[in-house]
């Protein structure tokens, strides 16, 4: 049994030897390691960006877009690039009725965070896009008449400018008012844009 005690204890120390001449090499070599500050500051180079739908009155009874993809613009070096960015509901695309968002109502569209930096555009891209009309024949009859609309280029652009920095909170609200004229003379989707950019410091819910 003593011979045992003995070659634990051995081995122990020499573990404890190990340890210690690990430590002295990384100190005396200038590697720094991960400290608590430098992951923090890290984690504050994204900011968070929600994005709101708004509409104004035309004459719609319904006006029903689907949308597939949304995109961010970065105002970088060069050409920029997009960036891709999730919707604020769970599935695939995002379907809604313009015209149920008007009178301070908002749809909100996106709200995630996003690496610092510019952006001067937000793009939809729109799978589908109906109007739908509530009619009465000569007999008096009501029915609903479904019109299937066009965007030519197969998305909507809105031209905005804002700046995503660190630990702050960017709210754009997009006001599509449809072009009566263009959905009622050749069936395009084609809206007038307004965005409204807002910016505050994010509140810290750390306890």
């Amino acid at each position: 049994m003593e011979v045992k005690s003995k070659t634990v204890g051995l081995r122990v120390a020499a573990g404890v030897l190990i340890a210690a001449t690990i430590i002295v090499a990384v100190f005396a070599s200038g590697i720094e390691l991960p400290s608590t500050q430098s992951l923090s500051s890290v984690a504050m180079d994204t900011g968070r960006l929600t994005v709101l739908l708004t509409d104004a009155p035309v004459d719609v009874d319904e006006l029903w877009i689907e949308i597939s993809d949304l995109a961010v613009h970065s105002a970088g070096d060069g050409d920029g690039e997009w960036v891709p960015i999730d919707f604020s509901v769970v599935g695939p695309t995002l379907t809604f009725d313009l015209l149920t968002y008007q009178d301070g109502e908002t749809l909100p569209l996106a709200d995630v965070e996003l690496d610092a930096g510019s952006y001067n555009k937000i793009r939809m891209s729109v799978l589908e896009a109906n109007a739908t009309y509530y009619r009465v024949d000569d007999e008096g009859n009501e029915y609903i008449e479904e019109v299937p609309l066009k965007v030519p280029s197969g998305h909507i652009d809105v031209i905005t400018n804002f700046n995503i920095t660190a630990a702050e909170e960017v709210v754009v609200l997009i006001d599509m008012q449809p072009d009566w004229v263009s959905i009622s003379h050749s069936n395009n989707l084609r809206p007038v844009l307004k965005a409204t950019v807002s910016q505050a410091k994010e509140e810290n819910t750390d306890a």
